[in-house]
């Protein structure tokens, strides 16, 4: 948006409200709510954004915020070297496993019989 200053970037983030009073809970205990913050935010600030209702999503004065979990990308957007080689080698096998099953199907539609006999008696022999 052309009022964002590019320094800022979004972060989401889940509250999660108690102190539901019990007429309104149905059984639930907790109720989440999630909202955009700017990522410069704690999750201690946030949540005291969300008690004192300056973030405009407090439902009701006695509900307060139990737990806050904000998502932010530098703990989700790298992977270690560990699961760097993991996907590699996973992708290898794969790659492996779709050679190898279009070289049986090539195979299985282009020889006759007899060449696929002739094919697996001179390997053996």
């Amino acid at each position: 948006t052309p009022d964002r200053p590019e320094d800022i970037e979004p972060m989401y983030c889940a509250v999660f409200w108690g102190g539901i009073p019990p007429e309104l809970a149905g059984g639930a205990r907790f109720f989440l709510h999630g909202l955009c913050v700017p990522n410069t935010c704690s999750d201690y600030e946030v949540s005291l954004l969300a008690d004192t209702g300056l973030l405009g999503i407090k439902p009701m004065s006695s509900w307060t915020p139990t737990d806050v979990f904000c998502q932010r990308e530098e703990d989700y957007a790298s992977y270690s070297t560990g699961a760097i080689i993991a996907i590699t080698i996973i992708a290898i096998i794969l790659l492996m496993l779709v050679i190898s099953t279009l070289c049986e199907f090539i195979i299985t539609i282009s020889y006759s019989k007899q060449k696929k006999k002739s094919l697996a008696s001179s390997k053996y022999s």
